[in-house]
């Protein structure tokens, strides 16, 4: 939690216009939860976390590996090369598009925040790198999860942090010039308060 909370509102000072790698600490460390989680597997059922790793695990799309672009958003899908033959090793927006469509089709409401959060701690490090190289697609990914968390999840160490960041993407997709970019940015902008221009 602690590394997640944010220290300043400012999109400006996001990792998005940085060049420092230490920006991006706080979504790093949530993607090393997977490696924990595998390391401290035969002392889980002991653990106080046990019940709540659980529940976060058996959501419907926490294991949804399938091939191709079936039940993903199409505009989405298209903008990321989603073909009916595309696998997670073929594509690296697969895998995290996987694990969003289903949160984008659940009413803001009935999203709890375990089920929410359980997509940082599962992104793989080839979208990581991804979004550290700023690449538009990623951004645009990361947007629409930062939108759900802004929209479904209120806890004192989530709402500045994901507006902040979320706010910061929209700036610098806005810019990006990319017309399919910028006309998928409705909802990440809405969801963050943030007034796109052009």
């Amino acid at each position: 939690m602690f590394s997640f909370a944010a220290e300043t509102t400012s999109p400006l000072d996001s990792w998005v216009f940085s060049d420092d790698p230490i920006s991006m600490n706080w979504l790093s460390v949530q993607c090393g939860l997977r490696c924990l989680l595998e390391i401290t597997k035969p002392w889980m059922d002991d653990s106080i976390w046990n019940e709540p790793f659980q529940e976060s695990s058996n959501y419907e799309y926490a294991d949804d590996h399938r091939v191709g672009r079936e039940d993903l958003d199409p505009e989405l899908a298209d903008l990321c090369d989603i073909t009916d033959t595309t696998t997670e090793e073929t594509n690296p927006y697969h895998w995290p598009l996987r694990m969003l469509c289903p949160l984008l089709r659940i009413p803001r409401h009935k999203c709890g925040a375990s089920r929410i959060t359980n997509f940082m701690g599962r992104l793989l490090p080839d979208f990581v790198n991804l979004l550290a190289a700023k690449e538009p697609r990623a951004l645009l990914i990361m947007s629409y999860w930062l939108a759900l968390m802004c929209t479904s999840v209120d806890e004192w160490w989530v709402g500045p942090r994901v507006t902040l960041e979320c706010r910061a993407i929209c700036m610098y997709l806005e810019a990006c010039g990319d017309r399919r970019i910028v006309e998928l940015l409705d909802f990440p902008a809405r969801s963050c308060g943030f007034k796109i221009t052009s």
